[in-house]
């Protein structure tokens, strides 16, 4: 399972909050219409599961439904965390998806050892902060460039030389 953490969606945050959750304070309501923060920026995290809402977050708060991920991060599915952004009460730094990718049996092993995938971690100026601060459109190009990738000398399809 993978998200996709660049991809603005046609959805608002505000709007899904407002379908998902019966409680959302006024002011956080006008907060998440108003804002430029990228996290309320509703994202397209993939094509399965369009339902679910993705919510990775800072640590200091854990759900039931909770996945730590690394000390910067958790990944929560649980409810109860967009009830308590919708109350302002929610974790410090957020971005939230809707669906995730997948990949078949073997598959995401096969387009590793094929060199289609960078893993990188998250340490030196690649940080979960530069995830939640930076605007999704912004995010491949810094995550190429700690990794120390120029992505104008990457191709987009292969060709015949």
């Amino acid at each position: 399972m993978g998200l996709i953490l660049n991809r603005p969606s046609k959805l608002s945050l505000l709007e899904l909050i407002n379908q998902l959750v019966m409680d959302l304070k006024e002011d956080v309501a006008v907060s998440l219409g108003q804002s430029t923060s990228p996290a309320t920026v509703l994202l397209d995290g993939g094509p399965v599961a369009k339902e679910q809402a993705f919510v990775v977050h800072s640590p200091e708060r854990s759900y039931q439904q909770s996945l730590g991920i690394s000390d910067q991060m958790v990944l929560s599915t649980d409810r109860q965390v967009l009830q308590d952004i919708a109350q302002g009460d929610g974790p410090r730094d957020f971005v939230i998806a809707q669906g995730y990718a997948g990949w078949g049996p073997g598959q995401l092993e096969a387009e590793m050892s094929d060199d289609a995938w960078v893993a990188l971690s998250f340490q030196g100026p690649l940080t979960m902060q530069s995830l939640f601060k930076l605007p999704p459109k912004r995010r491949l190009e810094h995550t190429a460039r700690c990794a120390g990738l120029d992505l104008n000398l990457v191709a987009g399809r292969i060709g015949y030389a």
